[in-house]
């Protein structure tokens, strides 16, 4: 199934809509910049803590700042005690990193008074080389690890590698490689993988692009933005 990766000026519509199903993220560092504000934040905190969790409903997770400059443990104090079904970490550098989440999210879920291993993490890859680099399994780092979550936009940005766009430049080898290695280490250690595409991507492309998301060997995508959301709502959805 996708999932959709939502930017603060895109919350009010999706706080407010059924989406078909489709698991929202929702995401604290844009890469557009656009951080949410206080406003945004109380919103959020606020659908999150009003959520009925003994009810079947569609999953809400939230893309928090990775470990290197420490916006992670700054983004758990934000949430509080309105925790998600799921944490997107960004900038994943390794295993030890989702070991950390792991512990933060035990403290978190403790004094929410929720049932610890609740909230699950999806590991980003992109933003940190050493991810793709490194020879270490992420099999049993944590038994919350339900994904990989590839982003080439990120890899692209911190390796000064060309981007891919569909229908007009095919993927470099440095992106291939890495996507590669994503799609590994998640057999590897028997999780998903997904691929997360940017915003600009048109609505018509969308289906040829996870078409060829699947056949490189991911699971399925992560779209994002509002127009995407729109196109999602009438797709067939895997299971």
């Amino acid at each position: 199934m996708p999932l959709l990766l939502l930017a603060p000026i895109d919350w009010p519509a999706a706080l407010c809509g059924d989406h078909a199903g489709v698991p929202l993220i929702f995401d604290l560092h844009p890469e557009d910049g656009n951080e949410p504000s206080p406003e945004d934040d109380r919103a959020l905190l606020a659908f999150l803590q009003a959520r009925d969790r003994t009810i079947a409903r569609r999953p809400v997770l939230v893309r928090i700042g990775g470990f290197p400059d420490a916006n992670a443990e700054t983004d758990l104090a934000t949430l509080g005690h309105g925790l998600p079904d799921g944490i997107l970490l960004s900038g994943c550098r390794n295993g030890a990193d989702i070991q950390k989440l792991d512990v933060l999210l035990g403290v978190a879920e403790a004094a929410a008074n929720r049932p610890i291993g609740e909230t699950s993490i999806l590991a980003e890859c992109g933003a940190e080389a050493q991810f793709f680099l490194s020879p270490h399994s992420l099999a049993r780092k944590s038994a919350r690890l339900r994904g990989l979550v590839f982003n080439a936009a990120a890899l692209a940005g911190a390796t000064g590698a060309m981007p891919d766009y569909p229908r007009i430049r095919p993927a470099g080898g440095l992106l291939s490689f890495a996507r590669a290695i994503c799609v590994l280490k998640a057999v590897e250690a028997q999780v998903p993988r997904y691929e997360m595409l940017a915003a600009t991507i048109a609505p018509d492309e969308l289906m040829p692009v996870r078409t060829a998301s699947l056949k490189n060997g991911f699971d399925d995508i992560v779209a994002s933005g509002p127009a995407h959301l729109a196109a999602l709502s009438g797709w067939p959805l895997r299971p």
